[in-house]
């Protein structure tokens, strides 16, 4: 707890125990009632500290209003109070402090994991369309991100399967667009042409250089090597088909990422 705020936690405490069981109730030495930021709301309300059974300190001044209220109902609040529990320890309990940075360091894990995996799935979508870029496999990055932060458990199946799906699809990407050239009489500079002219047409005239980045590219660089421009845009064709079937795969595949992501953050909230 901050030490600015602590005496004002103690002095409401103490208020608070005579207002419901008077002064005399508040000086017994019998048993109390104990408020701490690392307890819960679930505890007995009965230990200075966490003992790692399950049970503690309660969080909130409410709580223990309430259970100093059901004793003293009962006949039983002769001798209980609500205490401050800093400046008492308990054997193999966590202190304040110590449990307050856990929960500052476990609190930016998880904000730096969720914010690495957007970036993972931002750049997998990226590259769904550029082809230097392996779209799935950026975009399950951002599953392993929420593992090992711990904001979600997948479980080995899911990453297994869905890791495995992505190396599947970048493969298969890569021999269509082959195929999508060679089947139209294309060669080597097709394909090359054809990259090029995505990564042209996406930033020098998007959106639809994204649509004629790959067929003009696929075009000129036939023209270069010096075939017919009939080839040259049978290739360009090829190119471009090839590239659209591959863009749709990798993003069918990156929005089942997607998915998995956006279900782990809730899962995990």
């Amino acid at each position: 707890m901050d030490p600015v705020c602590r005496p004002l936690y103690r002095a409401a405490a103490g208020l608070l125990v005579l207002l419901l069981t008077g002064p005399a109730g508040a000086g017994q030495a019998g048993g109390r009632f104990y408020v701490a930021p690392s307890g819960q709301d679930t505890f007995t309300g009965h230990l200075a500290g966490l003992d790692g059974k399950g049970d503690g300190p309660f969080v909130t001044l409410g709580r223990a209003r309430d259970a100093v209220r059901q004793h003293k109902a009962a006949g039983k609040a002769d001798g209980m109070a609500v205490g401050d529990t800093h400046p008492q320890t308990v054997p193999g309990a966590t202190p304040p402090e110590a449990d307050h940075w856990e929960r500052a360091a476990g609190l930016a894990l998880t904000i730096t994991g969720i914010a690495l995996g957007v970036v993972a799935l931002v750049a997998g979508f990226t590259g769904c369309v550029l082809p230097m870029l392996p779209g799935p496999l950026l975009g399950y990055l951002s599953l392993l991100c929420l593992q090992f932060t711990g904001v979600h458990d997948y479980g080995v199946l899911v990453l297994v399967a869905l890791g495995g799906l992505s190396v599947v699809v970048i493969v298969v990407d890569n021999v269509v667009a082959l195929l999508g050239i060679k089947v139209t009489g294309g060669s080597k500079a097709a394909l090359v042409g054809g990259g090029i002219g995505v990564v042209v047409g996406l930033f020098a005239f998007p959106p639809i250089g994204i649509i004629l980045g790959p067929l003009l590219g696929a075009v000129i660089a036939e023209l270069i090597a010096g075939n017919t421009a009939k080839k040259a845009f049978a290739a360009g064709f090829g190119s471009l088909l090839g590239f659209l079937c591959g863009t749709l795969m990798k993003t069918v595949v990156t929005t089942v990422i997607a998915g998995f992501f956006i279900w782990g953050l809730v899962m995990g909230a």
